[in-house]
Parts: C-alpha cells; structure tokens; sequence
C-alpha cells in the first residue's frame, strides 16, 4: 500500500468531509542517558506525559536539556502540511585541483626569487579550487496529513518526523585540502490514531555520539471546527 492510498482510506474511515482545522504541536528535547532512561518509565498514560512534559521544559529552561525544535503547524483535515525549522548546509561535492604555474614556459612567465618557487608549487600541489556544490537542511522538520474523525475528537495521521544535524567535517581520501561534513540523520515515519488536546510521546531516539544522550519527541494535535 501507497502513502497516498494510506492516506486515502484513513479520510474513508474517519469521514474527512467534515469540516476541521488541526493545529499539531511538535516539540524535541535531548537529554542524558541517565534523565532518558528516568524519563522514559514515566510516560504511561495523558496524565503522566504532561507532568513529563513540564518537567522537560523546565531541564530546557535550567540548561540541563537541550530544545531541538518546536513546531506549530496548522492544517485542514485531509489536506498534507509541513513545517521546517533549522540552517541550510551548503558544502562543496567536486573539485578542480590546481598545480603549478599555468603560464610556465611563455614569454610572460618569469620565476619567482628562491624559496618562494619552491614555496608557492609546493602550495599549489594541494589547492583545489571547489565548483560544484549541493545545499542541505538540518533541523526539525515535519511532514503531515490528519484526518479527523466527524465528532472531531480522533485525529488519524500519516506523519514524518525528520532531524538532521551536521556533526562536523572530514577529510576524503585522497584530498589534503577539501571536507565533506558529516551529518546525523533521525527519522520517523508512521501512522497512529490520537484523541484531540492530549499530548503523547511519539519517539525516542539514543545517541551515541558526540556524547551519550536521548532524544524526546512529543506531539499534540487539536482538532478545531471551522467557523462558518
């Protein structure tokens, strides 16, 4: 089955012709392992993940989390959506490398006094000069269709959850003077039946580098009639 015909039968079933506006709530926190694996026991129920909530939200606050992302998207049932937050990478993928003087041999070249020949084709060996170039997102993004059911209070969804993040850059084989940076790349995507106004918690993801950590990823969507 389709992601479109997924979609297709969860709007049958919950009858999206009903008239509703959803707002979705994303919000991503990591933590150490040792808050993680506190954390993770104590979201067994609505009750328990808002108390769980306000306790990540006050570890952001104090410095003792860090906020990956919050995102608020507003939607129509039935209708997909998306909503990014985060830095555009933009790094070189192919280079031309340059070696020597291009003039040698002309009537207009004359060399430079010694060390400086020396110095500057040894220099050249490793210049290349990038021109071909690629740019890519890092953040929290999040790619959506809700369908709500007619009395409004289910919301099914077909969702994607993606976080990237650049962790820093390394050197190719074989290319002294050029870097490729290195990303860390978390997704998630599934299909869940929710009820409206309760926040629940969508994913958690451990991390081992740079440092051991987990990552918390809670969602919230309300359904909201649209006025006539």
């Amino acid at each position: 089955m389709t992601f479109a015909s997924l979609v297709a039968s969860l709007a049958s079933a919950f009858g999206a012709d009903a008239a509703w506006n959803v707002c979705t709530e994303l919000f991503g926190v990591r933590v150490s392992i040792d808050a993680g694996v506190r954390l993770r026991s104590q979201f067994q129920g609505p009750q328990q993940t808002e108390m769980s909530l306000t306790e990540l939200r006050r570890m952001v606050s104090q410095g003792e989390a860090t906020l990956i992302g919050s995102l608020v998207t507003r939607s129509i049932s039935g209708i997909a959506a998306a909503s990014w937050a985060g830095e555009e990478v933009r790094y070189p993928t192919d280079a031309e490398s340059r070696g020597g003087p291009q003039n040698v041999g002309t009537s207009s070249w004359q060399p430079p006094a010694f060390p400086n020949f020396l110095f500057h084709n040894l220099i050249q060996q490793f210049i290349e000069v990038p021109w071909t170039f690629e740019t890519r997102n890092t953040g929290l993004s999040l790619e959506l269709e809700p369908t709500v059911s007619t009395d409004g209070k289910l919301i099914a969804f077909a969702m994607s959850v993606h976080n990237s993040s650049l962790e820093g850059f390394q050197k190719p084989f074989g290319s002294p003077a050029r870097s490729e940076p290195k990303f860390c790349v978390r997704q998630t995507r599934t299909t869940f039946e929710t009820t409206s106004g309760h926040w629940r918690l969508l994913n958690v993801t451990v991390l081992r580098k740079p440092s051991p950590s987990m990552e918390f990823y809670l969602f919230r969507a309300t359904a909201l009639p649209v006025p006539q």
